[in-house]
């Protein structure tokens, strides 16, 4: 009767009558109660409970025909919703049960960018882990790796990130006519700015007048720091494609003003 309930728009008397299945412990047709449960939040404007239920249902229920729809009108909700647990786990979901290595990889990307806005980066660092895990080949699997390193990055597991995109310009470099220039371009670009960027955030924190040392010796230092950065913003800007220029340029005239005004 609950179905009917809902097919009539009487979505509070219908779910009132799925709890009461559910209370009574019934376990035929609990794929669609749970359905049912979803919609009347959602008809009810019960977002945040409408979100949960779609989730329970694609995750208990994956054969249920309605449950790719469930999982993506979970992601949707609690996005607008701000569940980043229900979203984050929403996204891996959807990551686990796509065969498409670009779309798994970039939902298991969107989940631990969650995780690390909301503070789990431990569970975030275990989605790089899954797409590193990934069989990935050619350009493809620069990008993984890439993706893998930028989590680690923001995950505060800086030098192993830094020391993966080390290797995946060398292997890029190494490999490179046997990449589509395009894609080669992005992934190498982006790889060298992340370096750079590294540099830049290193060479800002490294003031002259808070370090130990001869005054000849931090500038030395500090000269070095800059002298990097400035070549890996080069590189970044310089590989065919112009989306890194701005931002390198602008950082690298940053970077040189600061550096400046210690000398002054």
């Amino acid at each position: 009767g609950s179905y009917y309930l809902g097919i009539a728009g009487k979505w509070i008397q219908a779910l009132e009558n799925a709890e009461l299945y559910e209370e009574r412990g019934f376990k035929e047709h609990r794929d669609d109660i749970i359905y049912l449960k979803a919609k009347a939040y959602d008809n009810q404007l019960s977002f945040p409970d409408a979100a949960k239920q779609y989730l329970i249902l694609a995750k208990l229920y994956p054969s249920h025909k309605r449950a790719n729809l469930a999982l993506q009108r979970a992601i949707k909700l609690s996005s607008s919703e701000n569940l980043s647990e229900v979203q984050a786990e929403a996204l891996e979901l959807k990551g686990n049960r796509i065969k498409n290595n670009s779309v798994k990889i970039a939902s298991y990307v969107k989940a631990a960018e969650i995780n690390i806005e909301n503070d789990r980066d431990s569970e975030a660092l275990r989605l790089s882990n899954k797409i590193n895990s990934l069989k990935t080949r050619g350009i493809e699997s620069l990008k993984a790796a890439l993706a893998v390193a930028k989590i680690e990055m923001k995950a505060g597991n800086s030098s192993r990130g830094i020391d993966r995109i080390e290797r995946i310009i060398a292997t890029g470099k190494k490999n490179r006519r046997k990449y589509p220039a395009n894609e080669y371009s992005e992934v190498i670009g982006e790889a060298n700015f992340l370096l750079a960027k590294d540099e830049y955030e290193r060479l800002i924190d490294y003031r002259i007048v808070d370090r130990s040392g001869t005054l000849a010796e931090k500038i030395a230092f500090k000269e070095r720091i800059f002298v990097q950065m400035v070549k890996k913003f080069d590189e970044a800007a310089g590989i065919r494609g112009q989306k890194w220029v701005p931002e390198a340029n602008f950082r690298s005239a940053d970077a040189a003003t600061q550096f400046a005004s210690e000398l002054v």
